[in-house]
């Protein structure tokens, strides 16, 4: 089986609950054949606990090897992120949202949507960067145009209250309406609201 069927058949096995043999084949293929995407797995389950005891330092040496790589690629950007969020949410370290901004920043000024989103949480609620409306906006307006449900929320209540903005609520009812689409719950929940105050 060549090295993309091998990694097919783990991520299926992943999906179908077998997280043990999903995790060496996974293991497998990052120590033999150097495949970045097998080690961003490895390092995913190592970060759960899932197909294998949950190492959370082992977890981050993998995501720091695979965001510091030369190239820019998927792969790294989603190994920034991953790193931002585990600072972010304390995942097995201690709460540090500077260090959860700086990748999220690094991450985010290559286009990576997710890290979009959270660098404006991050800017929304002043956690590791002094508070700053306009730079949530702008970075929400960028995962947004990207088709992120989170973003498009978060910019519907800017509108909704002239945070970062001018006070805008059909500009509000369109991003909840864009949100809601995609099955956001919140979004969902404030649109009708507003219908029923109709």
């Amino acid at each position: 089986m060549n090295l993309e069927n091998q990694f097919k058949h783990a991520v299926d096995l992943h999906n179908q609950g077998k997280h043990k043999k999903s995790f060496d084949i996974f293991s497998k293929l990052a120590v033999e054949e150097g495949h970045a995407l097998s080690v961003l797995n490895m390092a995913r389950m190592l970060l759960k606990g899932r197909g294998v005891k949950q190492d959370v330092k082992k977890a981050i040496e993998y995501f720091k090897i695979l965001a510091n790589e030369p190239e820019c690629s998927k792969i790294q950007l989603d190994a920034q992120f991953s790193l931002g969020l585990i600072h972010q949410n304390g995942e097995g370290v201690e709460k540090d949202f500077k260090t959860a901004f700086d990748y999220y920043t690094k991450a985010a000024d290559q286009g990576h949507v997710e890290a979009q989103t959270s660098l404006g949480e991050l800017y929304h609620e002043g956690e590791g960067v002094e508070q700053d409306y306009q730079a949530a906006f702008g970075w929400w307006t960028k995962a947004a145009i990207q088709g992120n449900a989170n973003a498009q929320y978060y910019l519907g209540c800017m509108y909704h209250n002239g945070e970062g903005t001018e006070k805008d609520d059909d500009a509000a009812i369109e991003m909840l309406l864009k949100a809601a689409d995609q099955g956001h719950k919140e979004s969902l929940k404030i649109l009708e609201r507003s219908k029923a105050n109709d």
